[in-house]
């Protein structure tokens, strides 16, 4: 393997399967094992590099090793990661927000991987359809895999109506505590405009350099890949690249790296 990065690779780590059915119904229907093909393809015409599939609350292994296999063909496709989009229940300030958090796992000890589904199925999210935070972190403690951590922000961060599941639903203090200790390598956002306007609000609240944006398709049905849905009028998707090796550990360098 190649031992220095030469050039940009564009990511997408935040793409669901038919696995995420119990959470978004028949948005998700046609993602399966068998249309894996249909993914893979869609990849490759974007041009995508590194990728991973992660459902609510849940994993496939069947699923990430199928598209794994993508690695080894002619395509775009370097590395596919495993990984969750976990839904952890946070309390500040005597409220409690889910918020959404991508996880995404090495790849080095595939023994370990094998384990995450069943591990999952035997401390599923009680707590009101969610985990919360001490049992999230316990839940990595027990798969005991080194991970990135990325929490939903998509609305701006300055915007005075707070979206659903986004980070700073929790309030400013404990968003900002987030911040301040690294809670999460990065922020993921969708819109374009928004990249601009959060860029702005880190400069105002002099927190540049605190914090790291990337984007995810978060796309629910590969036939249109890149959109979310047929709905989604949003196909020029604004990709993410990092200029590191196609490695969770490169990953992680480039993403902490303001």
């Amino acid at each position: 393997m190649q031992k220095i990065a030469t050039c940009g690779l564009k990511f997408d780590l935040h793409i669901h399967s038919a696995e995420s059915l119990k959470k978004d119904g028949k948005k998700v229907k046609n993602n399966t094992l068998s249309n894996i093909p249909v993914l893979v393809k869609k990849l490759n015409e974007q041009g995508v590099n590194i990728c991973a599939i992660t459902d609510h609350d849940t994993f496939s292994y069947d699923m990430y090793s199928t598209l794994k296999q993508a690695e080894l063909d002619n395509n775009s496709i370097q590395k596919v990661l495993p990984g969750v989009e976990f839904s952890v229940c946070f309390e500040a300030d005597a409220q409690e927000s889910v918020v959404h958090v991508v996880t995404i796992f090495s790849d080095e000890e595939d023994t370990k991987i094998q384990k995450i589904e069943k591990i999952i199925k035997e401390n599923p999210p009680t707590y009101n359809q969610a985990y919360k935070e001490e049992d999230f972190l316990s839940l990595l403690r027990i798969i005991d895999v080194n991970t990135i951590l990325i929490a939903h922000q998509k609305n701006t961060l300055s915007s005075i109506k707070v979206k659903k599941n986004d980070a700073n639903t929790v309030g400013k203090e404990k968003f900002l505590e987030f911040i301040y200790t690294d809670y999460f390598e990065a922020l993921e956002f969708k819109n374009r405009r928004n990249e601009v306007i959060n860029k702005s609000y880190l400069l105002t609240n002099q927190l540049e350099g605190k914090v790291r944006f990337v984007t995810g398709t978060d796309c629910h049905d590969w036939s249109v890949y890149p959109a979310e849905t047929p709905k989604d009028p949003n196909v020029d998707f604004p990709y993410t690249y990092a200029k590191c090796l196609p490695t969770l550990k490169g990953l992680v360098m480039a993403i902490t790296d303001h």
